[in-house]
């Protein structure tokens, strides 16, 4: 009982710090670095990672508070930890360093670049009560596989001006291609991570 009271505080507040995210950019006047307003934030994977741990956190809830069953969500709940675990890697050890931490830890990117990431990998990390194979881990891919799809063909469409908002393509398309191969490595790096550190918690603190 007390595990699924924890568990519906950590989706209540993971859902309010998105919906207070999205609209803070969605009105905000004073936009900050890779951030713009209204639905044109759509256009980065931050956003529509955090979205879609919202998404599923709002599913949970309903289900949970439905008395449903919850446990076949824990796959969703993996795709979105390892969603916006690349995000909060990516910040890190990319976006950081090329233009500044203190650019990506404010306002509306504090809550999408950061805390959100953390709660949903932690969340996964510690309460994941379904058995998590090496077969999930292809399914972690695919959210950066299609983002960096379109990504890149509207580029290539459009032009690299205005559309390599990510600064991917700064060294051409065949470093670019490289780029979206590492991120695909690293989230699957994520999963895995992720998949073992459950696995060991479970051991240690059964049920």
């Amino acid at each position: 009982m007390k595990k699924k009271r924890i568990l519906l505080a950590v989706n209540i507040i993971m859902l309010l710090f998105v919906l207070y995210a999205w609209l803070r950019m969605f009105f905000d006047i004073e936009e900050s670095r890779l951030s713009s307003r209204g639905f044109t934030n759509l256009k980065y994977y931050t956003t529509l990672s955090n979205i879609f741990a919202g998404i599923v956190a709002a599913v949970w809830l309903v289900k949970t508070l439905r008395k449903k069953d919850v446990k076949k969500l824990w796959l969703w709940k993996y795709i979105s930890a390892c969603a916006v675990g690349l995000t909060f890697l990516v910040v890190l050890g990319f976006l950081g360093p090329l233009y500044g931490f203190g650019t990506m830890y404010v306002r509306s990117n504090f809550f999408f670049h950061l805390v959100v990431p953390l709660m949903a990998m932690a969340e996964f990390l510690i309460f994941n009560e379904r058995e998590t194979g090496r077969k999930d881990n292809r399914f972690v891919i695919i959210p950066p596989l299609l983002y960096g799809t379109v990504y890149v063909t509207n580029a290539f469409i459009n032009g690299i001006a205005g559309n390599d908002i990510y600064g991917f393509l700064n060294w051409g398309y065949p470093v670019g291609g490289l780029i979206f191969a590492v991120i695909c490595l690293v989230i699957w790096l994520v999963g895995l991570l992720l998949r073992k550190g459950n696995e060991a918690i479970r051991r240690v603190a059964p049920g």
